[in-house]
């Protein structure tokens, strides 16, 4: 195995600094006056519910997850159910972000207090 030293470390950083702020700042200093077509501002505005989604599913589907934690498992995908509701008639991220972690804490404590409460009376 190869270690990197500190000066190619920075290089690389640079490198990928460099890289992502072009990709970020080069289409905004181009399209700078431009009238996007609706059609194509409609898709770009799907990408970042689509991302969100992206992470959420492969989180709740993830079959280690499925295999090794039931109990940890419905809670995600009861949560991952209030975000998709929640996406559906307010489409709003921060609000989704904000529903889904309320969402999961909420149903990780009411998992918590059941599974204490079947152990006590058992």
């Amino acid at each position: 195995m190869h270690t990197i030293s500190w000066s190619e470390f920075f290089i690389l950083l640079v490198c990928l600094v460099a890289a992502m702020a072009a990709s970020r700042i080069l289409p905004l200093m181009l399209l700078k006056g431009r009238k996007i077509p609706r059609i194509a501002a409609r898709m770009l505005s799907l990408i970042p519910p689509a991302a969100f989604a992206a992470l959420v599913v492969n989180d709740v589907t993830s079959p280690y997850f499925q295999a090794h934690d039931g109990c940890a498992f419905l809670v995600a995908l009861l949560a991952a159910l209030c975000v998709g509701i929640t996406a559906y008639f307010k489409r709003s991220i921060v609000l989704c972000a904000v529903v889904g972690l309320l969402a999961y804490i909420l149903f990780s404590w009411a998992a918590s207090e059941i599974l204490c409460v079947l152990c006590i009376n058992s």
